[in-house]
């Protein structure tokens, strides 16, 4: 009797076992495993003291708060879930826990990065969750921790409202934005602010590199009035090279205290205000000056070279030089006076644009000359020759 008795008991207990294994982990059943794992970490968090006697103290107790959600959540992977929003924002909590777990490893040694794992990733990211959990699946707390969940709710709605801000500024920078050279260091946009939302205030924020993908330079532009549905010139200034660009726009949200910003998109970047002038003449080559029908100088050039200066209303000044050595002067080795280079500056149509003389300090034969220059003003983009020539 006694054994039948036993085995009676045995099985009982090998029932109920199984029976609560065997209970379906399901979109019903994560939702109540939700309530439980939060309830469970804010039982504890409610009985946490004021002060701690070490950080160490203080950082398990922060674990203690989140393995008590993974306990009662269990592992994700092996819910059967029927809705796929569901599965998603499961993923995303269990995602936001292990956030919070990694991050408590930087509790006391690296305070930004705690925060920022724990809180700006962690905490909202979890808050964001919640929020969809209650309005959408039914997710509720017993009457001790509502406030709580009042709270988290209120959080989630707030940075929802802003992620759907932020998506609508991510489409602002994606939407065609050509960064366009004015010359020199002169670059402009374009930009609609083609959101629902009052942008002023904003800033657009540039990244700029050469072509090795090297940073060189980063540039930001204030909008200070840009409602929804205007469009606005931005304008910066570039001191160096660069051939690709990208952008990102930030605004300051005072209700966080900080900053919404996009993240950073490629935009096109076009450069139209380009000179290139070309030598027609072989270096080196010899040029000579005379005068009253009689040669005076002859000097050798060997090297040319230009400058672009000064942009204005697209056009720009661009310095001339060149470089060489006197071979022959009229008076004799000994005798020392400048050099004379004649010169024409031709466009693409071969038509002259304009003209001058280099004159080169004063120097004897076989001494050189570096740098003789010469101006030309109100030069548009495009591409010239220039012709050294003999001067009468």
């Amino acid at each position: 009797m006694k054994k039948i008795i036993a085995l009676i008991l045995v099985l009982v207990m090998l029932f109920s076992l199984t029976a609560c294994g065997s209970r379906p982990l399901n979109d019903e059943r994560f939702v109540k495993n939700m309530q439980k794992g939060l309830e469970a970490r804010w039982k504890i968090s409610s009985n946490l003291p004021d002060t701690y006697k070490s950080n160490a103290e203080e950082k398990e107790s922060y674990i203690q708060c989140v393995n008590a959600e993974l306990n009662a959540i269990g592992d994700i992977s092996e819910y059967s879930f029927e809705n796929s929003e569901l599965k998603e924002l499961a993923e995303m909590y269990n995602s936001a826990l292990q956030t919070q777990l990694e991050g408590i490893k930087y509790f006391g040694a690296d305070d930004n990065k705690f925060n920022m794992l724990y809180g700006q990733d962690g905490y909202y990211n979890r808050a964001r969750v919640i929020c969809k959990l209650v309005d959408n699946y039914g997710l509720m707390v017993s009457n001790n921790y509502t406030d709580m969940l009042d709270d988290f709710v209120s959080t989630g709605r707030v940075r929802l409202e802003l992620d759907e801000e932020i998506t609508a500024m991510e489409g602002i920078i994606t939407d065609a934005v050509v960064l366009e050279c004015l010359g020199g260091t002169d670059y402009e946009c374009f930009i609609t602010n083609n959101t629902s939302y009052d942008l002023s205030e904003a800033q657009i924020d540039f990244n700029l590199f050469n072509d090795n993908g090297v940073l060189v330079e980063t540039q930001t532009a204030y909008m200070n009035s840009w409602p929804a549905g205007s469009t606005n010139q931005c304008s910066i200034y570039v001191s160096k090279e660069f051939s690709k660009a990208e952008a990102r726009i930030s605004l300051f949200n005072d209700s966080l205290f900080d900053y919404l910003r996009t993240e950073y998109h490629p935009v096109e970047y076009v450069n139209d205000m380009i000179i290139e002038i070309n030598l027609k003449n072989s270096l080196p080559c010899s040029v000579d000056y005379t005068s009253f029908k009689s040669l005076t100088t002859t000097c050798q050039v060997t090297s040319f070279d230009y400058e672009i200066g000064y942009w204005y209303d697209g056009k720009a000044s661009v310095e001339l030089s060149i470089s060489g050595s006197k071979t022959y002067d009229e008076e004799g080795d000994s005798y020392s006076r400048g050099v004379e280079v004649g010169w024409k500056l031709y466009d693409d149509k071969e038509i002259v644009v304009d003209s001058g003389t280099f004159w080169s300090s004063d120097i004897k034969v076989g001494e050189s000359f570096k740098d003789a220059s010469t101006y030309v003003s109100d030069l548009a983009p495009g591409t010239y020759t220039l012709e050294l020539l003999n001067v009468e």
